[in-house]
């Protein structure tokens, strides 16, 4: 079963937030590629987030996050000395999610569940890096830690965007969230160092994807990223064990 969000170039402008002026068309595109059905929520409301459940012996709660329709713009960085494309903005009218959005995902949090995995295309946990990420929003960063903090079960975040890979921990009010990036499957990739307190290990800068598997109880989560580096198809692996 596919669980779809978009990013920005899924969503047809690069960066691209709630001043895209064919967001719709995007969307209807989207929703029809996906095959979504004519009375799927998605159809009649703004944006393309949506929850779904998998249940076996445990309960596996999967929320997809539109971080597109109802972004506000990041701000733009003009100081030369600075290599960022943006900086922080402190502005706490600014959104990534948007109220509608944002009321239904506290709604969603506060459920039953044995897991939670949450879908944000941009990266939630890093501060380090001066491109798109949540944190160019801090108060937004804060406001989605917070209350995944307040989650008493195991939280996972899964996110993209950066062309290179990663696992990321963060410690807020004793709870520990970890996030793993995992992009590009197929465009091409960065070199580059980056030093982020916040990531465990070193950045994977070849193509991959990412992987979880656990067994029914839930006792045992294990997420790797694996990624091609020669043509024998041998695999790059880091795993993170709950």
């Amino acid at each position: 079963k596919i669980v779809p969000t978009w990013d920005d170039h899924d969503y047809g402008i690069n960066d691209g937030g709630k001043n895209w002026k064919y967001k719709d068309v995007s969307k209807s595109l989207f929703l029809d590629f996906f095959e979504v059905k004519n009375d799927d929520i998605r159809r009649t409301r703004e944006g393309i987030y949506r929850s779904w459940k998998i249940n076996s012996s445990k309960i596996i709660k999967i929320i997809a996050l539109d971080t597109r329709t109802f972004k506000d713009d990041f701000k733009l960085n003009y100081k030369k000395n600075i290599k960022k494309k943006y900086i922080k903005n402190f502005d706490k009218e600014k959104t990534i999610l948007g109220n509608s959005q944002w009321n239904w995902l506290d709604k969603e949090i506060d459920d039953k569940y044995d897991i939670l995995i949450i879908l944000s295309s941009i990266q939630v946990i890093t501060k380090s890096h001066g491109w798109e990420k949540w944190d160019n929003f801090p108060h937004e960063r804060n406001k989605l830690l917070n209350a995944l903090s307040n989650v008493k079960k195991k939280v996972i975040l899964l996110s993209g965007d950066r062309h290179v890979g990663g696992f990321y921990k963060v410690k807020i009010n004793k709870k520990v969230i970890y996030e793993i990036t995992s992009s590009s499957l197929n465009q091409r990739v960065f070199s580059f160092n980056e030093n982020d307190e916040l990531r465990v290990g070193s950045l994977v800068q070849n193509n991959n994807f990412g992987h979880i598997e656990f067994n029914l109880d839930l006792s045992k989560l294990e997420i790797s990223l694996k990624s091609t580096i020669d043509k024998n198809l041998s695999f790059f692996k880091k795993t993170i064990f709950f």
